[in-house]
């Protein structure tokens, strides 16, 4: 009897949840599963047993995005947001252990050096936000701008193999799943930002829609002839 009242109450509570709120938990999935792209490229890693060929800043940019739109949803109070960045800070966290295990002592330094550098960051645009605003709308104005830059930087990651697509008439460097997924994403977040008034999330992940679309037009131009490169990654906001 109580498993079946829980299962009923649960029915009521998804039947009572309007259009905005069913499309933020569609975009968090959606979202959750860009995020778990990364282990496969710690799947890569772990299986040459090295970090060649897999860049790690991906990973330390999509935990300082996260971060960032993490106290935007918080000052928002809105739980899609909030659950969505928490989830992706821990799983970038987990990367960036796996990264680092298997890092070279010349590239652990590295990371060491990146990593303090965005925990600088971090904490001067938190520090800001929490103590130097003056009011909340400010507050809420200036991070959305800080989170909108990094959010289109995140969609565009890809990008940055679009000379090796060029130069190889072949679109093996970008990972086509990825881009699909930022697509969807960017979408989804987008028209979910239009409908809660948040122009921050609205024009970030609309301009992140347009980088996705031109990603897979590529694919049109130039089909891969192999395997995609696991080496770039996208995680989106």
């Amino acid at each position: 009897m109580p498993l079946k009242h829980a299962h009923s109450s649960w029915l009521v509570s998804f039947s009572n949840m309007n259009g905005v709120e069913l499309l933020s938990w569609v975009a968090t999935v959606t979202t959750i599963g860009v995020f778990l792209s990364g282990w496969r490229m710690c799947e890569q890693i772990r299986r040459q047993c090295s970090t060649q060929n897999v860049i790690y800043f991906p990973f330390v940019a999509c935990w300082l995005n996260c971060v960032f739109w993490l106290k935007y949803g918080v000052l928002l109070a809105d739980p899609a947001m909030i659950v969505v960045n928490t989830i992706g800070i821990i799983f970038q966290v987990v990367y960036m252990a796996i990264y680092y295990h298997y890092a070279s002592d010349e590239q652990k330094a590295e990371i060491v050096r990146n990593c303090f550098f965005c925990f600088f960051l971090a904490f001067l645009v938190l520090g800001y936000v929490h103590s130097l605003a003056e009011s909340w709308e400010v507050a809420v104005s200036h991070l959305g701008v800080v989170c909108s830059v990094f959010t289109v930087m995140m969609y565009g990651s890809p990008l940055s193999a679009v000379r090796r697509v060029m130069k190889t008439r072949s679109t093996e460097a970008l990972p086509f799943p990825m881009c699909v997924a930022n697509l969807m994403a960017s979408v989804e977040w987008s028209v979910y930002g239009y409908f809660i008034g948040s122009k921050a999330v609205e024009v970030s992940n609309g301009l992140g829609a347009l980088v996705a679309a031109l990603q897979l037009g590529l694919f049109l131009v130039y089909p891969s002839r192999t395997h995609y490169d696991l080496s770039t990654s996208a995680p989106p906001v």
